[in-house]
């Protein structure tokens, strides 16, 4: 079985993060850098994102899958776990999966409810790009404008979808390749991952439903 991709720095208790819909490992880093003065950051790329593997299924009990394999790979105990919308349904499906496992947790920007698809623009917008034509961030860019207006979301998704395009031949062809796999496979799939987590109790926390932060101690 594949083992998550992910950047660990610092020493300390276990902290691992997990990104957001069409985000990396990445992202996190800024943070992750001031994290890991107090704690060991795992910053971790999820399945079908960043450096991870790409596979066929992508639903939220595979991410659990996939970070119990990673939890029990690197033998780490009682972690500390943050997640970020996507990730952060996967932190709350993991918690309550194996809540022995958790010793706090962190979730930003979601709640366990179930959301109504609000990314059919973006998801169309990364759709129509051909990255045997739109060979560069600006060509990707442009590309992109005619469905997404905001700069900052075209920014974000270029970075995180796009980010060896202006890189050597190789490499970038990789990137598109995956790029694509990625883009078919959340079409598929995409519904699922705005389902509700189930709730129950745990040792870890009642649920608590809460927008931007909650954090159960």
């Amino acid at each position: 079985m594949e083992i998550l991709h992910a950047t660990v720095k610092g020493t300390g208790k276990p902290l691992l993060i997990l990104h957001g819909y069409f985000g990396m490992s990445d992202n996190w880093k800024t943070l992750g850098n001031q994290f890991a003065e107090n704690y060991q950051v795992h910053l971790i790329d999820q399945r079908n994102h960043g450096r991870s593997f790409h596979a066929s299924e992508f639903t939220y009990a595979l991410l659990v899958e996939d970070l119990y394999r990673y939890i029990q790979h690197h033998q780490l105990e009682a972690v500390h776990l943050l997640g970020h919308s996507m990730g952060g349904k996967t932190a709350m499906l993991f918690a309550v999966t194996h809540p022995q496992m958790i010793a706090k947790l962190m979730i930003a920007d979601i709640s366990p409810r179930k959301y109504e698809p609000h990314h059919n623009a973006i998801l169309a917008g990364l759709n129509s790009i051909d990255f045997s034509i739109q060979t560069t961030r600006s060509l990707v860019d442009a590309k992109l404008a005619e469905l997404i207006p905001e700069v900052g979301i075209r920014q974000f998704l270029s970075f995180s979808k796009c980010k060896c395009v202006d890189y050597r031949q190789r490499r970038a062809l990789v990137t598109r390749r995956k790029s694509e796999r990625f883009l078919q496979r959340s079409s598929r799939f995409f519904n699922s991952l705005m389902d509700p987590i189930p709730q129950k109790k745990t040792q870890v926390c009642n649920w608590v439903f809460f927008e931007i932060v909650w954090v159960a101690v």
